[in-house]
Order: structure tokens, then C-alpha cells, then sequence
């Protein structure tokens, strides 16, 4: 979906899943929405996806709850760099020991210095990270390594760097 979300003339793909938001009725309104939120993270528009997510739950406060909802809204405030808030919704109950939030928890950790925490959660994580698509994994995979050598891992920190350099990673 992630991959799907960034393909092609980004504008275009806005515009349609907007305008299919605004035409949906009541009873879809809150998937069509949730798709704009994901397009919005999928392109790096995290501000803006928290604002969409905010009137998704607005309109439905029991999606407040809801597990991607949660994560979307964690992942839009990663990307607004607001890692305490994303770290709360990450730890809240409902979703504190799926796999995907380990993982986003753990790169927020890294984010906020909390190294323990971070190589923790990314180690429990790790089959999820190798499921993301490339982008991510080099994003996500760079933090994992600082993670491992803040640990003392050093090979793990090797064997991560080294993955993620085919990706493409750039500093």
C-alpha cells in the first residue's frame, strides 16, 4: 500500500482519494478519509495527516481506538517529529505489543536517545522492518545500527549498515 500510495503523479492520486472522501457517504467516510491519512504518511505529509486523522476520530471517537488509526497517527507524528506523542499512543494498551508498534515505538526511542529501548524494540521488531518497503527499511534500518552501536553491538550495527547501502541510503 505504501508503494501504491507514492506511485505515479502524487497530485493527481490527492485530489482523487480527496474528492472520494468528500463523495463518500457516511458509512465509508471514515476508510476514505483513513486512505487520504495514509496517502498524506506515505508521502512525507505527517502534519497533515494528523489533521486528517483528527477529523476521522472526531466523527467516529470509537476509531480513536482503532489499531491503524493509532499507528497512522503515530507514524504522522513521527514525521512531525513529536516522538513523545508518538511514543504514548505507541504504549497505550491496545496496541503496545503489536509488532508495528514495537517497531515505530523503537524508532522513536532511537529519535529521543533511549538506546536501551530502541535496540530492544528493534530487536523484537525485526522480521516486520524486513516487510517494509525499501524506503523505510533504510530509514528505519540506519536508526536500528546507531541503536546497535550505542549498544556495543558492533556486528549487528555492521550487518544492518550493510543492508541497508543497496537501498539506496544516502547521509
Amino acid at each position: 500500500a505504501w508503494t501504491k500510495m507514492r506511485a505515479g503523479n502524487t497530485r493527481e492520486r490527492g485530489r482523487e482519494l480527496l474528492t472520494a472522501a468528500a463523495d463518500s457517504p457516511q458509512r465509508n467516510r471514515a476508510a476514505a478519509r483513513s486512505a487520504v491519512a495514509q496517502f498524506e504518511i506515505a508521502n512525507g505529509l505527517g502534519v497533515e495527516a494528523m489533521g486528517t486523522l483528527d477529523v476521522v476520530t472526531a466523527d467516529e471517537p470509537n476509531l480513536a481506538r482503532d489499531r491503524t488509526v493509532q499507528l497512522l497517527k503515530a507514524m504522522a507524528l513521527i514525521q512531525a517529529n513529536r516522538m513523545v506523542d508518538a511514543s504514548s499512543i505507541l504504549q497505550s494498551d491496545s496496541i503496545k505489543d503489536d509488532p508495528e508498534a514495537v517497531l515505530w515505538r523503537a524508532y522513536a526511542d532511537s529519535s529521543l536517545l533511549r538506546w536501551p529501548q530502541a535496540l530492544n524494540g528493534f530487536r523484537r521488531s525485526a522480521t516486520i522492518l524486513d516487510a517494509y518497503p525499501e524506503d523505510l527499511q533504510s530509514k528505519i534500518g540506519v536508526a536500528y545500527a546507531e541503536a546497535a552501536i550505542e549498544g556495543r553491538d558492533f556486528g549487528l550495527a555492521q550487518r544492518l549498515l550493510e543492508s541497508v547501502e543497496p537501498l539506496g541510503w544516502e547521509n
